[in-house]
């Protein structure tokens, strides 16, 4: 769900890659490789974002573990 909202957000990022593509260029194969990276992106974030939460909280309570 995420990768849609994001998706949804840069729709002119979308158009502007669209207007560079060549008539005969496939489309479904280069909004796959969009989407996926955008999922990556997400993920890769998300775990990023987690890991900083996972600090901070050991970081004010140290005897946790």
């Amino acid at each position: 769900n995420q990768v849609l909202y994001s998706m949804g957000l840069c729709m002119g990022v979308h158009y502007a890659y669209a207007s560079f593509n060549h008539i005969k260029k496939p489309v479904i194969r280069d909004s796959a490789i969009v989407t996926v990276g955008g999922l990556g992106f997400s993920v890769l974030t998300g775990l990023m974002v987690w890991g900083a939460l996972g600090f901070l909280n050991v970081m004010n309570d140290p005897d946790q573990f």
